[in-house]
């Protein structure tokens, strides 16, 4: 292949579709470049020789000029700019250049570059080298500012002095490898796109962690200044795939995880102040981004093997978990604070933790829209919170309270767990120097929380803005929105402007002092129909199709036929009152399972027993003339009757309470009783 069939096809692999609103690694080793090329039935070495000859049309001699003749011909207008740009094998080339294998010394770059371009024994840079950090700062405009993150969002990492070379290092952060394993390394420790775990203890867990290579645990213990914005951004890479992670366990052969497929979100504790009675009331909920089932939650405590009971609320929240041995208790200090807590739904496949730890942080509530105080996991400058902790580290937390806080006290208050204290913080000033969720983030992140999306990536319903979040700030940063400020809603969240541009990309840009720190793109869109839409079209049965009939209604029109000639619709079983729902006859091989078979179109239903929750339905006469719906023919002669009996005899069914159908649906009964 050529060199614009490699930059297409490495293009297309990492800026797509799946990847709107999500940042984009340009990590290129030769496991991929071999499955890139393999139905062309070339590899690396295609790849190497194709990018050292460069594009057939660049006249320009030299490695660099042409990759700089790649730059300028993407910039051109119209196609060129919308397109792919042309520059991103060479990208590719410098990222792989990093992980070659040879007698080179750890740090040693352009040495490894130079044995690709042939030019063996070479420690100096290509010729004009320096010129060509300009491709990556291109490629961020393009995938931010002209692509509106649509296809992925591609973001230079800081890389401090170590500019050309930290460029294309800082995309072998993390190996493919590395990337594919984070959820099963977010389920161990028990790390939550909802709470966002602090950089130390990140940091920890990775160094700890079997599913990331030596080369990343040496860059986060590494204290070599040079390498610290490396680490930072590492970090950071992290952390972004977690906000991005939906909760759910990859369908990964790994030994360690028996449940591929389940959900999984963390449990955080909630506390209600009585300041008059100097009483708390703490109790337990989960954050998830996965949609609640219809059904109530029935956890089992892995610790006592306890029921407990939950279901969702608002905004992605869950109520209280409801212990069923405790009188239907919600009262959290019946869990182990200090350990972990695990309740698996084995029915619903969702499985919540309650972290371990002797430090717990707590915000308002109002920032979620709850009553209360909500726990977090790290601190931000400036904040107001409550801090439980356990006596163990009681001294330290009032030494560093007392000097690093406007204020702090201790509250005396009846229902916290024992061997537990609370404290009342305000205005924190400082970090804490040893416990890890008192310290401060170390760098800067942007990010979008609820809201409606109306597509992928980082597009919202106007109606259903989100709330723009901004971690790691210190108190004098601005926040901007197509370069108008905006003020902030509630210390670290800022909430868009009602007058601001519908269906065009919004800047939204962080600013330390006058320095712009960071930014993303975000875009709202009024609510219509799409171009494609077209009106239902329904069949003489009542059925949408898509296919043109002899007879076919579309709201009030009628086509092909006069409407004195179109047949009797026929009407079908309902199905609008569950899910589930089993409908039965007036004998016992009239049986059907909605949704798993299709509604009996040759027989009528007489009653529909639809599920109400998880083992309760509820029984609806559904028959024509109850005169016609009385039990005939009961006997064993029936394909059905086992199935049709089973329902009728063994599942909990709510009778319907009108008489006449009551007495009806006890005839029922009792007829399936002597099968």
């Amino acid at each position: 292949m050529d060199y614009l069939d490699w930059n297409r096809l490495i293009s297309q692999h990492f800026f797509n579709e799946e990847m709107a609103g999500r940042d984009v690694i340009l990590y290129v080793d030769s496991s991929l470049l071999d499955k890139l090329g393999e139905s062309y039935g070339v590899g690396v070495e295609d790849f190497i020789e194709a990018v050292v000859d460069g594009p057939s049309q660049a006249y320009e001699k030299g490695f660099s000029n042409k990759a700089l003749w790649a730059l300028g011909r993407s910039r051109v207008g119209g196609s060129c700019r919308n397109g792919y740009p042309l520059y991103i094998a060479y990208l590719a080339f410098f990222v792989f250049a990093v992980d070659t294998e040879g007698d080179f010394s750890d740090h040693a770059y352009y040495p490894r570059l130079n044995t690709l371009l042939g030019k063996y024994g070479e420690k100096v840079q290509p010729g004009s080298f320096m010129e060509l950090d300009e491709l990556w700062f291109d490629l961020q405009i393009w995938s931010i500012e002209i692509k509106n993150e649509k296809l992925g969002r591609f973001t230079t990492k800081p890389v401090g002095s170590w500019r050309h070379v930290g460029l294309p290092i800082s995309q072998t952060l993390l190996t493919s490898e590395e990337r594919e394993k984070l959820p099963i390394f977010f389920i161990q420790n028990g790390f939550d796109p909802m709470l966002l775990p602090d950089y130390n203890t990140l940091s920890k867990t990775i160094c700890e962690s079997p599913y990331f290579k030596n080369r990343t645990k040496k860059l986060i213990l590494s204290d070599d200044n040079e390498h610290k914005h490396l680490m930072v951004a590492l970090l950071v890479l992290v952390q972004t795939a977690l906000v991005e992670w939906d909760g759910v366990a990859p369908d990964i052969e790994d030994s360690d995880i028996q449940q591929n497929g389940w959900i999984n979100s963390m449990l955080r504790l909630c506390i209600e102040l009585d300041n008059f009675a100097m009483l708390i009331k703490a109790s337990v909920r989960f954050k998830s981004n996965c949609e609640f089932p219809d059904d109530e939650f029935e956890f089992i405590r892995q610790r006592d093997a306890s029921l407990w009971k939950s279901k969702g609320s608002i905004r992605n929240w869950s109520k209280a978990l409801v212990g069923y041995y405790q009188k239907n208790t919600t009262d959290a200090t019946l869990l182990c604070w200090s350990e972990e807590e695990v309740f698996i739904d084995n029915q619903l496949r969702w499985r919540v933790k309650l972290k371990p730890s002797l430090v717990r942080i707590f915000i308002s509530g109002k920032y979620e829209g709850l009553n209360g105080w909500i726990e977090i996991n790290r601190i931000e400058p400036g904040i107001d919170c409550l801090i439980a902790c356990h006596e163990s580290h009681a001294e330290s937390i009032t030494s560093w309270g007392m000097n690093s806080c406007a204020g702090f006290s201790n509250l005396d208050y009846e229902g916290i767990p024992p061997l537990w204290r609370l404290y009342m913080v305000k205005n924190i000033r400082k970090p804490h120097p040893e416990i890890d969720t008192l310290k401060f983030p170390l760098s800067y992140s942007i990010r979008f929380e609820g809201g409606v999306k109306s597509g992928k990536g980082n597009s919202y319903f106007r109606l259903a803005p989100p709330r723009i979040c901004i971690d790691g700030i210190h108190g004098n940063e601005t926040v901007a929105v197509n370069s108008g400020k905006i003020t902030n809603h509630l210390d670290n969240i800022w909430l868009l402007p009602e007058n601001v541009e519908v269906n065009s990309p919004l800047k939204i840009e962080l600013f330390d002092g006058s320095t712009c720190v960071m930014s993303r793109i975000l875009i709202l869109e009024e609510g219509c129909m799409g171009s494609r839409y077209s009106s239902p079209i329904r069949d003489k049965y009542g059925d949408i199709t898509t296919q043109q009939q002899i007879f076919s209604v579309s709201g009030a029109n009628v086509f092909g036929v006069s409407l004195k000639y179109i047949p009797a619709y026929k009407e079908h079983p309902p199905t609008y009152m569950s899910h589930r729902i089993i409908f039965i006859g007036n004998h016992p091989d009239l049986y059907c399972e909605w949704p798993d078979e299709n509604l009996p179109d040759n027989w009528d239903a007489v009653w529909a027993i639809a599920k109400v929750k998880r083992d309760r339905w509820k029984a609806y006469f559904v028959g024509r003339d109850l005169s016609q719906c009385t039990l005939t023919e009961i006997n064993k002669s029936w394909p059905l009757w086992k199935k049709w009996k089973k329902v009728l005899v063994n599942l909990s069914i709510e009778p319907p309470k009108i008489q006449k159908l009551y007495d009806l649906w006890k005839i029922y009964k009792k007829g399936a009783q002597k099968l």
